[in-house]
């Protein structure tokens, strides 16, 4: 491996990390200001990216960059992009056949992408408690009972906003 890759690529593991986890300090923000969200959309995507660009890359991280980049569309109410990303996590996680922990972050972006974007789309009946129990589901068996809290607390969130 030549130096320029091997810099590149620490480079990469960087900024994909640590702007992911910036961005999660935002979205944990009770009344974020417009330059915090601004930020946050920024940090999402520049992580997203910087994923994309690992020697170690899995499609684990692809479907958790995607689990954000929808979670911070839903939050700036842009509820068409929050249902592309969702979309995007569900099948990276199915295709990729991962854990239950990522599965069930992918309904609870297909959830909360469709209470952001039910004013302007009108999912099936019943889709939104779909994927809200596909996630229950899922955290239910997820192997890392912290995981299974942080998920399932997620979903107790969401459910308020249905």
């Amino acid at each position: 491996m030549s130096f320029s890759t091997s810099r590149a690529n620490e480079a990469h593991q960087h900024f994909s990390s640590n702007c992911f986890n910036l961005c999660w300090n935002v979205i944990e923000q009770t009344d974020p200001s417009e330059a915090d969200n601004e930020q946050m959309l920024m940090l999402a995507y520049t992580s997203a990216w910087h994923w994309t660009q690992r020697s170690d890359k899995e499609p684990r991280h692809l479907s958790i960059a995607y689990w954000q980049l929808s979670r911070v569309h839903a939050m700036l109410n842009q509820g068409q992009m929050a249902l592309y990303f969702a979309q995007r996590c569900i099948a990276v996680s199915q295709e990729a056949e991962l854990d239950d922990f990522c599965k069930g972050y992918a309904h609870e972006a297909m959830a909360r992408a469709m209470v952001t974007e039910s004013e302007t789309f009108a999912p099936a009946p019943g889709a939104i408690q779909e994927h809200i129990d596909a996630a229950r589901s899922h955290a239910e068996k997820a192997e890392d009972p912290d995981d299974r809290h942080l998920l399932v607390s997620d979903l107790d969130q969401l459910v308020t906003l249905v």
